[in-house]
């Protein structure tokens, strides 16, 4: 899934700061407990531009609530200002599909949501649906071709590898390359159905997601490597046999 966000690396400087939102929509409840550790320590959201998010620091803890855009369209806009107000919420700013909300000062505010149950099922019944199809997509039009070639002609695959200087490279780039995206969408459908059977949405904390983040830019990494020394030792061999 896309992620709404900007370059995550703070800049403060007198009690001001910003930075980017270095989560995916599916993670907006981790990003909504970031915000909220920000918010303990006295960063009041002021507003959202680029892509970057623009705190200022104040004397008094802020809450935060991340919701998402197409769940809040289906309400009148007139009775949910209302609710806002009554609740304790101010509108802080939206950055995709996302919407920010911040206690309003002095106001602990009331819960957007009395219902987990309700929420859970809504929200993984849309992406469940999204990520099932992406998580085959990849399947079907990518890996396993690929898989399917080299079962089903194993000793051409082999010859490849043996006599061609880097094909094992490459070929294990692409796979990689591959696999990477797939088993983050395979890792989010099971995410997904662990909350329908919780009937609640499971934390996934702002470090674990992060952790996530770097390992698959780690593996693409990797794979670019691959590919780079692969196609060092190919070209100058597929060369050497043409007679270039």
């Amino acid at each position: 899934m896309k992620q709404s966000q900007g370059k995550a690396s703070p800049i403060t400087s007198g009690g001001r700061r910003e930075t980017g939102f270095p989560f995916r929509v599916l993670d907006y409840k981790a990003g909504e407990a970031w915000l909220n550790e920000l918010g303990a320590a006295g960063w009041r959201l002021e507003g959202i531009e680029k892509g970057r998010l623009r705190f200022r620091r104040t004397a008094e803890p802020v809450s935060y609530a991340v919701e998402l855009e197409q769940f809040l369209g289906c309400l009148a806009e007139r009775d949910f200002r209302t609710f806002c107000a009554d609740a304790g919420w101010e509108k802080a700013g939206e950055l995709g599909e996302l919407v920010f909300y911040a206690s309003a000062p002095g106001r602990s505010p009331a819960p957007f949501h009395t219902d987990e149950a309700v929420e859970t099922e809504r929200f993984t019944r849309q992406y469940l649906v999204r990520h099932l199809a992406r998580f085959g997509g990849w399947l079907a039009l990518t890996v396993l071709p690929q898989l399917l070639r080299v079962l089903l002609f194993p000793g051409q695959e082999l010859h490849r590898v043996l006599t061609l200087p880097g094909y094992g490279l490459l070929l294990a780039a692409y796979v990689l390359a591959l696999l990477t995206p797939a088993a983050a969408e395979g890792r989010d459908v099971v995410w997904l159905l662990r909350c329908r059977r919780a009937g609640r949405l499971l934390t996934r904390s702002p470090a674990a997601v992060r952790r996530w983040r770097r390992a698959a830019l780690a593996a693409l990494g990797a794979a670019l490597l691959l590919a780079a020394v692969g196609m060092a030792e190919l070209v100058p061999a597929l060369a050497s046999r043409i007679g270039l």
